[in-house]
C-alpha cells in the first residue's frame, strides 16, 4: 500500500501538460527554430502560436500576414509548437486543429502558459491550434492555403 501511494504521488509530481511533455524530449540546450508563415490564403490573417522559449511554454499573438507575404514569427528551443490563424475581421474562417487553448482578442497578448489553467480568463476565447514537429532546427515554414 505504502508503495503504491509513493507511486502515485511521484507520478503526480512528474505530472505536466501534455504538450510541455511532449516537447521536452525534442529539445536541445543548443537548437532554435524558427517559425515562419506563409500566406497563400487569399486573405489577410492573424497568427498566434504556442511555443517554448528559454525553456517555457508562451503563448503569443497576434501575427498580421498579408496575402502573399511570408514572415519570421517566433523562435522556439523546442521542434514542437501550436499554431492557430484565421482572418483579420473573420473569426469564423481559420486554420486550426485539435488542440484546445485560450486567447486574447483583440491582442496583442504575450503570456507564459499556466499548466494548471482548465478555464479561459474573463476576456479570453477558446480555440483549437494545430500540433506541429518540426523534423530538425533551422526554419519551419507553415503555408496557409485557401
Amino acid at each position: 500500500m505504502r508503495l503504491a501511494f509513493t507511486a502515485l504521488v511521484l507520478a503526480l509530481l512528474w505530472a505536466t501538460p501534455s504538450f510541455a511533455q511532449k516537447g521536452d524530449t525534442l529539445s536541445t540546450a543548443s537548437g532554435q527554430l524558427t517559425i515562419r508563415v506563409c500566406n497563400e490564403s487569399g486573405r489577410h490573417v492573424f497568427s498566434a502560436f504556442i511555443y517554448r522559449s528559454n525553456g517555457v511554454w508562451r503563448s503569443e499573438g497576434w501575427f498580421r500576414v498579408n496575402n502573399g507575404q511570408c514572415e519570421d514569427i517566433v523562435t522556439s528551443d523546442n521542434l514542437r509548437f501550436y499554431a492557430f490563424a484565421e482572418e483579420v475581421g473573420n473569426i469564423d474562417y481559420y486554420w486550426g486543429g485539435n488542440f484546445e487553448h485560450c486567447i486574447w482578442r483583440p491582442g496583442p497578448y504575450d503570456d507564459v502558459v499556466d499548466p494548471n489553467a482548465t478555464v479561459c480568463q474573463p476576456g479570453q476565447d477558446s480555440v483549437m491550434f494545430t500540433e506541429w514537429v518540426a523534423d530538425h532546427f533551422g526554419t519551419f515554414t507553415w503555408t496557409l492555403d485557401p
